[in-house]
Parts: C-alpha cells; structure tokens; sequence
C-alpha cells in the first residue's frame, strides 16, 4: 500500500523538501504509520469506523487486567492488513508513577517492527508509542 506521509512530532502532511510535493510512504514504514495511528485512535472515536483503535476506558482504570490489555493489543494488530504475526505484547505496570511500558513486536512480509510506548514527561495517563525499525531503515 502507498499513503500520504505523516510528520511523526506533528502529525501533518508531510512535504517534499521545497515544500510542493507530498511525501509518500510504502513498504514498512507505510505499515508502521497506519500501527501508530491504528494505536492512536480511541476505540469508537472515529466515526467511518466506530470498531477501530483502542479501548482507551480500560487501560487507564485503577487495576487494569494486564492480560487482557495485552490480548486486545494483539488482535488490534493482527487484524490490519500487513500484518503477518505479533509475538506476545510485553507489558509493565509501575504502580507508583501509574505509568504502563509496553512493547509490541510485529512481523510483516516487509520486515519487523518494533512498537514501545514513550511516555511523556509528567504524564502518566498517555500512551505516546514510537516504531524501532529492525530492518533497513526505510526511506520516504
């Protein structure tokens, strides 16, 4: 698949360096775009698709099914177009911070890919994920 490449620090429509082209993406990193933004969007939040993102409500409750969570990540992922398999999410609940660290490792006919949460400074109740290439960087 091709897309229309997304600046990842801003989320716009990312330009072609004199700024009168867009840039398009495919291969893996088109598939680790559409992952971020599958695992951006609020389950129900968008309105073509009420079945798509994540269940946000139960994630941040004051004892979250680790399990569970980790199953829902799984089928999330598994279900995109693209995606061969994902190995068990690795999950982490600091107590203390009321912060969760997850990894996801996904394999695609493109190669692997690699999501970990990052969060921010300060806040605990986001989920800002990144993708860690484990492959030849792609290139836009």
């Amino acid at each position: 698949m091709t897309d229309v490449h997304l600046d990842t620090s801003t989320g716009d429509l990312a330009l072609s360096d004199d700024g009168d082209d867009l840039v398009l993406v495919d291969g893996l990193l088109e598939l680790a775009q559409r992952v971020l933004l599958t695992l951006d969007v609020r389950r129900g939040e968008w309105a073509f698709d009420q079945r798509l993102g994540l269940p946000y409500e139960r994630l941040f409750v004051r004892a979250p099914d680790l399990r569970s969570i980790a199953a829902e990540l799984e089928d999330l992922l598994l279900a995109l177009d693209g995606v061969d398999s994902v190995d068990p999410a690795e999950l982490s609940l600091n107590r203390a911070t009321r912060s969760l660290t997850a990894t996801l490792r996904l394999q695609s006919s493109f190669g692997e890919v690699v999501l970990v949460t990052d969060p921010p400074e300060g806040e605990a109740s986001a989920l800002t994920w990144r993708a860690v290439f484990h492959s030849p960087m792609p290139r836009c």
